[in-house]
């Protein structure tokens, strides 16, 4: 297994390589991609939460079968490519980000995304004082 930064060398190389095979200054597809989404499906989600969909799908292959470096290249690229992003999507309002959230609840959307038990419903987090996880400025000692 290669060590972080060249798993990190390797993800800007594939960004690099995938615009440069496809003859343009930057291979940025996911705008296009969650329109036909929508269009597809009619579920709306924006360009960051499509990067961080594809890096939670690398995460869940990385749990499975043998060791592929590649989920982990890849899934480091599409962290990086939301990040990008993050400036420019609306994400959760400001005062938000203080507020404890609800970790049995995320706990038990990602175990079924990684172990594919279906969900049927949209989940929402919940914030309130008795939450699994809290801020550290919010933590009770």
């Amino acid at each position: 297994m290669k060590s972080a930064p060249q798993i990190l060398t390797a993800a800007a190389d594939a960004i690099a390589d995938r615009a440069a095979s496809r003859d343009v200054a930057a291979e940025r597809s996911m705008a296009r991609t969650v329109k036909t989404f929508a269009a597809l499906t009619g579920h709306n989600i924006n360009e960051r939460e499509g990067w961080v969909f594809m890096a939670v799908l690398k995460l869940a292959r990385a749990q499975a079968g043998a060791l592929n470096p590649d989920d982990y290249v890849d899934g480091a690229a599409y962290i990086g490519l939301a990040g990008e992003c993050a400036e420019n999507v609306p994400t959760m309002p400001l005062e938000m980000l203080n507020e404890p959230v609800r970790a049995s609840e995320t706990r038990r959307v990602l175990e079924a995304a990684m172990f594919k038990r279906p969900t049927t419903h949209v989940v929402q987090l919940e914030f309130s004082q008795e939450a699994d996880i809290a801020p550290p400025s919010r933590r009770q000692k």
